[in-house]
C-alpha cells in the first residue's frame, strides 16, 4: 500500500480551510443566510439594528448614561453629554466622569438651541449611540450620516406623564447585559410598589395640594409629573403647559392654588426659611402651615433610583401617618447601592444639598 505523504504546509492550508468553514456555518442561517443583526425598536418607537459587539459607547442623554453605569459598562464610554458630566448623583458616585469628552447637549440640537455637533461625535468613533425620545430627529440624521446605530430611551417616554423602567432592559440588551438590565428594572419597580400599595388606596379627599418648583425659580412648575400622584398628592399645576415639562405661572397662579405643601427642587438654590421669610409666600398655606420641603433629586433627566426614592420622599411628608416606618434615608442608600455600589450616597447628597429628609 502505497503511503501519501502530505507536506505540512498544505496541511495547514486545509486546517484553515476547515476552520473558515465552521465560521462561515456559525453565521449562517437554517435557509443558508447570514444571520441578521439583531434589531431592537427603542422608546421613540424607531427600529435599530444593533451592532454585533460594542466596544465603544457615547451616551448623549443623562438616563441613558445613569443605566450604564448601573449596568457597569462605564469603562466603554468614550464621551457623554454635558449635563451627565455636571450630575450631582453620578459625580458623587464616579468623580472620574468629569474626565470623560464632553460631547455637548442633543436637546434643542435640530433647533439650534443644543451645542451637539455631529464631527465630536464622529471623532469619539462609537458602536452606538444614546440620545433622549426627545431628540428622535437628530438620532435620525446620526444614523444617517455616521452609519451609527442610535437607541433613543427616557424615563417618561415622549413626555406622556407615565413612567417606565423600560429603558434597563433595553440598554442592557444592547451591551449584552439584558438579563442585568431585567433584574434592575424589577428591583425598581419592586421598591416603587412599597409606596405605590399604599398610595394607590388612598382617597382622593385625603390628597394634598401639592406645588413643585424648579430649581432656579420658584414661579416655575412642572405640568407632566407623575411622582406627586404615586406620593399621594395632587398637583395644582397638572397639565398647565401641553408639550412641556416646566413652564412659568405668575404669583397671583399660587395664590390661587394656594398649595398644602410646597416641594422645592433638592439640586436648586431655594431653601425652606427663603420662604417662610418671605412676606409674600407668607400667605400660601403650606409656608403659613411650615410644610415646606426640599426634596427633588431631579437633574437632566431623572436618576432612575432617584425617581424612586423622590416618590418615598414625597409620601413621607404627604402621608406621614402611613409612613411612619419608613426610613427614607436608610431606602434611598439601599436603592443607590444597589444600583451604583457606592454606600451612602443619597447621605452624602442630603448633607451636601440640605434636604429634607
Amino acid at each position: 500500500m502505497k503511503r501519501i505523504n502530505i507536506s505540512r504546509k498544505f496541511a495547514a492550508g486545509i486546517l484553515v480551510c476547515l476552520m473558515s468553514l465552521m465560521i462561515g456555518m456559525q453565521l449562517m442561517g437554517c435557509g443558508g443566510k447570514a444571520k441578521e443583526p439583531a434589531a431592537i425598536t427603542d422608546q421613540a418607537g424607531r427600529s435599530v439594528k444593533l451592532p454585533q459587539r460594542v466596544e465603544k459607547i457615547a451616551s448623549l442623554w443623562p438616563e441613558a448614561t445613569r443605566v450604564v453605569y448601573a449596568l457597569g459598562e462605564q469603562n466603554k464610554l468614550v464621551g457623554v453629554d454635558s449635563a451627565s458630566r455636571t450630575c450631582p448623583v453620578l459625580t458623587a458616585a464616579f468623580p472620574g466622569i468629569k474626565d470623560l469628552k464632553d460631547l455637548g447637549s442633543a436637546i434643542g440640537a435640530m433647533g439650534g438651541g443644543g451645542t451637539f455637533n455631529m464631527e465630536t461625535l464622529a471623532e469619539a468613533s462609537p458602536d452606538i449611540v444614546f440620545m433622549s425620545t426627545d431628540a428622535k430627529e437628530i438620532a435620525d440624521k446620526v444614523q444617517e450620516n455616521l452609519r451609527i446605530p442610535v437607541v433613543c430611551v427616557r424615563i417618561h417616554p415622549m413626555l406622556k406623564g407615565k413612567h417606565s423602567f423600560n429603558l434597563f432592559p433595553i440598554i442592557g440588551k444592547c451591551l449584552g447585559k439584558e438579563k442585568e438590565g431585567s433584574e434592575m428594572k424589577n428591583f425598581l419597580e419592586k421598591e416603587l410598589s412599597k409606596i405605590t400599595s399604599v398610595t394607590s388606596s388612598i382617597p382622593t379627599s385625603e390628597k394634598p395640594k401639592v406645588y413643585q418648583a424648579f430649581a432656579q425659580d420658584l414661579l416655575k412648575t412642572i405640568g407632566v409629573f407623575d411622582v406627586i400622584s404615586l406620593a399621594g398628592g395632587k398637583s395644582v399645576a397638572e397639565g398647565g403647559a401641553k408639550g412641556a415639562a416646566w413652564y412659568s405661572v405668575s404669583f397671583e397662579d399660587v395664590l390661587r392654588w394656594d398649595p398644602e405643601i410646597v416641594v422645592l427642587h433638592g439640586f436648586g438654590r431655594f431653601n425652606p426659611q427663603d420662604l417662610y421669610a418671605d412676606p409674600g409666600w407668607q400667605k400660601i398655606k403650606a409656608v403659613k402651615d411650615k410644610r415646606v420641603f426640599k426634596l427633588t433629586l431631579g437633574w437632566t433627566g431623572w436618576d432612575p433610583g432617584g425617581f424612586v426614592v423622590n416618590v418615598m420622599q414625597n409620601a413621607k411628608v404627604f402621608h406621614p401617618k402611613k409612613f411612619t416606618d419608613l426610613n427614607v434615608e436608610k431606602e434611598a442608600n439601599f436603592i443607590f447601592e444597589r444600583l451604583y455600589g457606592v454606600k451612602g450616597l443619597y447621605t452624602k447628597l442630603k448633607h451636601k444639598y440640605g434636604l429634607s429628609l
